[in-house]
């Protein structure tokens, strides 16, 4: 995308670094340590209590089967939306600013400059993630969408194999080591 950036640059400014989230069906967080035991046993004990009604002749109840629907996106939808989502999303760093642009659902374009002022933090490994600014609270993501989707609303550069080097690249690009 190196020249899918250049309308997003000021003058003077340069992408250093650019590169993509994986796109790995299952990019698991801590939190669904909690959500995958949640969601079979709610999809489990709704899927009984559903089905369960109908056997009995009890009819089709909308209630039942939207509380199916939630527990399976719960359980499985939410990881082929977050794959979506980051097929979708590319990163960029400058010389300047960190970059986000994505053209999944809601297509956006954000950016975070390189301050020395910034916090920074990162997590390597197999799913890794350079947080650029504050991390959202835990009771934010409780209280949002963003629990469920995969997303938190930080500005954050996740799923990447390279945590380490973009987060050493950002540090570099902010003490003025790369202009």
């Amino acid at each position: 995308m190196s020249d899918g950036w250049s309308s997003y640059l000021a003058s003077g400014e340069r992408v250093i670094w650019e590169g993509r989230p994986s796109t790995r069906l299952l990019v698991l967080r801590k939190i669904d340590a909690f959500l995958i035991p949640f969601a079979v046993v709610w999809t489990a004990f709704v899927a009984l209590m559903f089905f369960g009604r109908v056997a009995s002749s009890g009819g089709f109840s909308a209630i039942p089967f939207l509380l199916l629907l939630a527990g399976l996106y719960i359980l499985i939808e939410r990881f082929v939306y977050d794959r979506h989502v980051r097929s979708r999303t590319a990163y960029a760093l400058t010389n300047k600013r960190a970059l986000i642009a994505r053209s999944a659902f809601d297509a956006y374009f954000r950016q975070q400059p390189l301050t020395d002022t910034l916090t920074m933090s990162f997590q390597d490994g197999r799913n890794g993630r350079v947080t650029f600014g504050p991390t959202v609270p835990p009771l934010a993501l409780l209280l949002s969408f963003t629990l469920w989707s995969g997303e938190d609303r930080s500005f954050t550069f996740r799923a990447l194999d390279d945590a380490k080097t973009v987060y050493d690249l950002a540090q570099r690009i902010i003490r003025g080591d790369i202009a």
